[in-house]
């Protein structure tokens, strides 16, 4: 069983101070380990780099530390989404997914396992070192059931997982949140269902009228300026790069095949 975990912090680079000194005789024996000494410094420094990117003088104004692979770009925050896409990096997207599942609800849903379509030699394996690379980014962690079946995490909700055909690649794993367990003859409700919304819904509603904007962009545009020139970003697992909170990150969990 794996749950959705992103524990990637990004803090600020220490700053270095030069000192002028003033220049003393030394020995060979002295100046190689002055070297060392350097070359090793160097070498700190760049590890230190690599683990703690410097943020901008703009992302340096916030006490609050960015988690996941979200970075809003100081270069929109005019925008008035801004302030929320800001706080998505920092604390985490708020979730609420409703009441605490029963163990009965639980083992059942360990019992039901993934989707049909993850059932495959073929999909499993591709979930399974899919999983482990989301573990070595940071991105989620993978948790054995009978480490936790005695006293499960109040907010541990299992739905199925399911390995899609892709145009790219093998598989693509998608979360059925919208999927209605079945105990004892009655349809419990689904992650979905019992979620309550906390999103601004104008930012969906943005959302819709992206085409429009672009068919308006384009008949404004002077064609003696030369031909239109459109691209298509595709982030690579774009839904991972938002994190929740360690807490809030049990609501996400799957069964692996």
């Amino acid at each position: 069983m794996q749950s959705f975990m992103s524990n990637i912090e990004n803090t600020p680079s220490n700053t270095v101070q030069k000192r002028e000194t003033q220049k003393i005789p030394q020995s060979s024996s002295t100046t190689a380990t002055t070297k060392q000494q350097t070359q090793q410094q160097k070498s700190e420094k760049k590890q230190k780099a690599r683990a703690a990117p410097e943020l901008s003088n703009i992302q340096s104004k916030y006490q609050k530390v960015f988690r996941g692979q979200m970075r809003p770009d100081p270069s929109i925050q005019n925008h008035p989404a801004f302030p929320t896409l800001l706080s998505y990096a920092t604390d985490g997207c708020p979730v609420q997914c409703g009441e605490q599942w029963t163990k009965e609800h639980l083992e059942e849903a360990i019992r039901r396992g993934p989707h049909l379509s993850a059932t495959s030699p073929e999909a499993a394996a591709f979930l399974h070192e899919e999983a482990r690379e989301k573990v070595n980014l940071g991105q989620a962690r993978i948790i054995q059931w009978d480490e936790v079946k005695d006293n499960p995490h109040p907010n541990l909700k299992i739905s199925p997982v399911a390995a899609i055909e892709h145009k790219s690649r093998l598989y693509q794993s998608i979360l059925d949140l919208s999927y209605k367990l079945r105990l004892r003859g009655v349809k419990l409700p689904s992650v979905n269902e019992t979620t309550i919304p906390m999103s601004d819904h104008k930012a969906m509603e943005q959302m819709g009228q992206a085409l429009w904007r672009l068919v308006a962009t384009i008949g404004k545009m002077n064609q003696h300026n030369g031909p239109i020139v459109f691209a298509k970003w595709d982030i690579k697992d774009g839904f991972w790069r938002l994190v929740v909170s360690e807490e809030d990150a049990w609501h996400f969990a799957y069964v692996l095949p």
